[in-house]
């Protein structure tokens, strides 16, 4: 089986910050579309100095509506036969606070998935819906990876 869209990490360290650039290649015959926030359903694991590292507490968040700009923002258009370097946002640590430590060493292991119904997530039907009846794809997939963590929220 043939893979349309391949997924690659461009950056050495995973961020907290959502800095965390990837190239996304598209080698198919088709257009695709990927939400930046759409990676959902996130399995992580944090480890400190190589141990798991438990979160100190949860917290509770609830998705936003967007409006159009933030619609044609955040849903990437990926053209057939392209390569695409760009931010994704991932929700490596949904809802959970870490306590962490300047003088010990942090890694994560993700894995995160993307579904058809992520581009509609924060409200953005009707323009997904226009951009399907053209002909563009919703990207269906799974990114892991494992990488050090940077933990500083100022970096």
């Amino acid at each position: 089986m043939k893979i349309d869209i391949m997924i690659k990490s461009l950056s050495e360290e995973i961020s907290l910050l959502d800095n965390n650039f990837f190239e996304i290649s598209n080698t198919s015959d088709s257009n695709y579309l990927i939400n930046r926030l759409g990676f959902r359903n996130i399995k992580s694991t944090v480890f400190e100095n190589g141990e798991e590292y438990a979160p100190y507490t949860f917290i509770n968040s609830h998705p936003t509506q967007w409006g159009i700009n933030e619609c044609k923002n955040y849903i990437l258009l990926i053209p057939k036969h392209s390569n695409v370097k760009t931010n994704l946002l991932l929700d490596i640590v949904p809802n959970s606070v870490y306590k962490f430590n300047d003088q010990n060493k942090y890694s994560i292991f993700y894995e995160s998935e993307h579904t058809a119904r992520a581009p509609y997530r924060y409200g953005c039907k009707q323009y997904v819906d226009s951009l399907v009846a053209k002909g563009y794809k919703i990207y269906e997939g799974v990114i892991k990876d494992e990488k050090p963590l940077i933990t500083e929220y100022s970096k």
